[in-house]
């Protein structure tokens, strides 16, 4: 397990640089995430004079947390002398800067013990280098996220844990199993005071390990995900990322919902459009839309007006998403969640030739399904939806990120890459090559 290493501006077209971190005596180099430190620390000195990128990742014999630093801002990474940092715990560590108590915090996956439950260990540190264990949070497993936001409800400070919670190991009857979940809280450096339960987030399947960027352009939440299990026939990677997501709490009913829409900025992937109506009914829309190829990479905004006697059908090749307007519950994969009171459903839709995301009323249910270009089914529909009205539909192509005007000068792989489908999402944009 190798960290690849690539980089952006505008976290859509990559430049792949050389591998970051190799195997060495300490094991393979599983998750982790990178820090900017708040000032250079005498205690991981590099040739910089100003504060420079670490990395921190999980070496496996044993497991143990390992700090990598930089010379030259972050081009190349050097293994920290002193390592392992934190000899104990187990796995992917979550490291930040907490500016209300001075310190450095990693989140880390412990395993349970006798007396405590699985979950994320709470350390503390204020050099990077040496870490104080403060506290527990149970039932939570591997690659943990902590965000402060702002509750859109209270408009107080309020912080985001973010992982796979689950109540038990090996889930059974009455269990709690959530690969996406968000709980809210309060934490003071060494604790979090739960304020809410843990909810389902992103509704996947194919989307786990998320992380998100620091120090994103407008102060903006951004995250991507391991879209684990996705297949690629071949070609020469494995698996994929999802594309970036910008997070928001948005108040509904009285509730703060964790809310996933793409970023802005792949709409600079977008050419003229295949396809643009205005108030018509969608059966005729659907007509309309027989003319996508399936081949095609496309995106597509549908604004839609049910029929709340009958139920609503999209499906993308082989992936079907229901939903019935009289009790608003939207069901795809055999999971169903519940939306809030609309007047009318916002969909956007990213085809892609080996993945489709898809997103309702700004994200309140967010999807990634691996989807073969060559899988049966249409290229996209819209059925069952009585006299529902499209109140408007746009369907734009999306250019290969790797032909298109902002090139990238790769340094290696180039000739494979040029054979990847039109996606931005096989080069290693996140620090994880469990898989």
């Amino acid at each position: 397990m190798h960290w690849g290493h690539s980089v952006s501006r505008d976290l859509v077209h990559w430049e792949e640089w050389p591998i970051a971190l190799h195997p060495d005596a300490s094991g393979n180099c599983y998750s982790g995430t990178a820090l900017l430190p708040q000032r250079a620390l005498p205690e991981i000195a590099t040739a910089s004079s100003t504060p420079s990128p670490v990395l921190f990742f999980t070496g496996t014999q044993p497991n143990a947390q390992h700090l990598a630093t930089s010379p030259d801002g972050g081009r190349t990474w050097h293994r920290y002398p002193g390592n392992p940092v934190v000899p104990s715990g187990n796995r992917d560590p979550k490291v930040f800067w907490h500016d209300a108590s001075q310190h450095y915090i990693m989140l880390l996956y412990v395993d349970p013990t006798a007396s405590t439950p699985e979950g994320y260990g709470i350390f503390r540190s204020e050099n990077l280098v040496t870490w104080e264990r403060v506290g527990h949070i149970p039932h939570w497993y591997e690659c943990p996220e902590f965000l402060p936001m702002t509750s859109a409800v209270t408009k107080k400070p309020v912080w985001v844990l973010y992982g796979y919670y689950r109540t038990a190991m090996k889930p059974g009857p009455g269990d709690v199993s959530l690969p996406s979940a968000y709980q809210l809280g309060e934490f003071d450096g060494k604790s979090f005071t739960p304020l809410t339960l843990p909810r389902a987030a992103h509704q996947g399947p194919n989307f786990y390990g998320a992380l998100t960027f620091m120090h994103a352009p407008r102060e903006e939440i951004i995250m991507m995900a391991w879209a684990r299990g996705t297949q690629f026939p071949q070609e020469p990677f494995n698996q994929c990322a999802t594309v970036p997501l910008r997070l928001s709490l948005r108040a509904l009913q009285g509730v703060d919902v964790l809310h996933f829409e793409p970023i802005d900025a792949l709409k600079t992937l977008r050419g003229a459009p295949l396809l643009e109506t205005r108030a018509m009914p969608t059966e005729e829309a659907n007509r309309r839309l027989e003319i996508i190829p399936k081949e095609a990479g496309v995106d597509a905004t549908l604004r839609i007006r049910p029929d709340f006697s009958n139920p609503l059908r999209i499906q993308v090749r082989s992936l079907v998403w229901e939903y019935d307007p009289k009790t608003r519950r939207l069901t795809f994969a055999n999971k169903t969640v519940v939306l809030a009171p609309s007047p009318t459903l916002d969909i956007r839709i990213l085809i892609d030739r080996g993945i489709v995301e898809c997103f309702w009323n700004q994200g309140q249910a967010a999807y990634a399904a691996g989807s073969l270009h060559t899988d049966v089914g249409p290229s996209l529909s819209v059925e069952n939806a009585g006299t529902s009205i499209m109140e408007s539909l746009s369907v734009y192509p999306v250019s290969d990120i790797w032909a298109s005007g902002n090139a990238q000068k790769l340094t290696s792989h180039e000739s494979q890459r040029q054979r990847a489908p039109n996606n931005a999402r096989d080069v290693q944009a996140r620090s994880d090559s469990r898989d």
